[in-house]
């Protein structure tokens, strides 16, 4: 056991230098294996971001996603038309503020996995309303 003063012959001190050298050295290689990991997955992120926002913007349906307690974090371009306003002034308010006629109960049950989907003829009734 190596105490703090001890003195060491040469050849345990280098061999010490040389551990501690073996063991950085492998530190960095994994540190930067795992930044090239986190920078693959930040750019595979990055596409599938601009995908989904191509279908987004491209769809004809009215497209609104919600978080875990239904508040909006994406509105695509035909419910913006529809609503008659832009995302920046909906994203965070709950989906209740710009469709009022919208059943919370069925959200929620949504949000909970409880039901898979809501009908398109539900939530078109309830856009049709809010014009």
């Amino acid at each position: 056991m190596i105490k703090i003063g001890m003195l060491l012959p040469y050849e345990d001190m280098l061999l010490i230098a040389k551990r501690v050298y073996e063991a950085t050295d492998e530190s960095i290689r994994e540190a930067l294996t795992a930044a090239a990991d986190l920078a693959r997955v930040a750019e595979s992120e990055k596409l599938n971001t601009a995908q989904f926002e191509t279908v987004l913007d491209t769809s004809f349906n009215s497209i609104i996603k919600l978080n875990t307690v239904g508040n909006i974090i994406v509105i695509n371009k035909m419910i913006e038309n529809r609503i008659g306003k832009d995302e920046e002034e909906v994203v965070g308010l709950p989906v209740e503020e710009i469709l009022p006629n919208v059943d919370r109960s069925r959200i929620e049950s949504i949000l909970e996995g409880k039901v898979k989907a809501m009908f398109p003829d539900y939530l078109h009734n309830i856009i049709k309303q809010k014009i």
